[in-house]
């Protein structure tokens, strides 16, 4: 008799995990941001995309203001092993401005700790006006919050021959469970 109730409690415990529990992937919070535009003709605050043609022998344009929102869930496994903090996978990214359209669904944020001189890191893969570029940066712990979900005050990401300085804060009760 205990052996049957055993393998009862086993099988229902089974039967509950396997149908009561939730795929981490479904049921992640989206958190959407909104990019903090620059300001007048050269900002000096706020989301900015400048064009730097190193070596080219072409001057670095103006930065250009930029605006969009980006989707984020939070990571089940970080991508850096001295990771603390907190961990989002970029789901989907769509920014413009100054004539450019920058546009991805992949990428990572995470923090590392206040011992770290870039203790934030981003990096995602888009295309910029159709051609595609891997941005990869950080910002010291003055460029973000360290509550999650943070606000970026100042992220620089760089690639290609593009550089960007984010300013973002998540959008209020914009957040739905997938």
């Amino acid at each position: 008799m205990a052996r049957r109730s055993c393998l009862l409690l086993v099988a229902t415990l089974v039967l509950l995990a396997g149908c009561g529990g939730q795929d981490s992937t479904t049921s992640a919070q989206t958190i959407t941001y909104r990019l903090i535009p620059g300001q007048g003709s050269f900002p000096t605050t706020g989301s900015v995309i400048t064009y730097v043609p190193e070596g080219l022998g072409i001057p670095p344009a103006p930065p250009a203001p930029l605006e969009g929102t980006f989707d984020v869930v939070p990571a089940d496994t970080p991508a850096l092993p001295h990771t603390s903090g907190f961990a989002y996978d970029i789901t989907r990214l769509e920014f413009s401005g100054g004539g450019y359209e920058i546009r991805g669904t992949a990428g990572h944020i995470e923090t590392m700790g206040f011992d770290v001189y870039y203790p934030l890191q981003f990096t995602a893969t888009v295309t910029i006006n159709g051609e595609r570029v891997h941005l990869a940066g950080g910002g010291g712990s003055g460029d973000f919050t360290y509550d999650p979900p943070p606000t970026f005050t100042a992220v620089g990401i760089s690639g290609g021959y593009y550089s960007l300085r984010i300013s973002a804060a998540p959008v209020p009760n914009a957040g739905l469970s997938r």
